[in-house]
């Protein structure tokens, strides 16, 4: 992968994630890590967490589905493969960042 490319990830990841939603997401899976070992796993779990709230969101955002179809759709765009890699780079980074922040406030070892 060229490194443009690289940074370009990196960029559309951090856009993506830093929404309110997202860094709140950021913020309680950095409160909840007790070592930084098990990053990519609760990376994993911010992204479980994200999609579940977006299908929460997606089926009641006021609108009345009359055909499942439309809610369906709407998932699937969000479960898509490149989609779900940004993310995940997304909260590495972010989930990364407000731990090692935790770790120098609160002075945990």
């Amino acid at each position: 992968m060229e490194l443009d490319g690289l940074f370009e990830l990196i960029a559309r990841a951090f856009t993506v994630v830093t929404t309110v939603q997202g860094v709140m997401i950021a913020l309680f899976i950095a409160f909840l890590m007790t070592r930084y070992v098990r990053i990519l796993y609760f990376a994993l779990l911010a992204i479980v967490i994200d999609q579940f709230i977006a299908v929460l969101y997606a089926a009641y955002d006021g609108r009345d589905f009359d055909d499942l179809t439309e809610l369906a759709s709407r998932i699937a765009e969000s479960l898509e493969f490149d989609v779900i890699v940004v993310r995940f780079v997304g909260y590495l980074v972010l989930v990364s960042a407000f731990f090692f922040a935790k770790n120098i406030l609160f002075n945990r070892e």
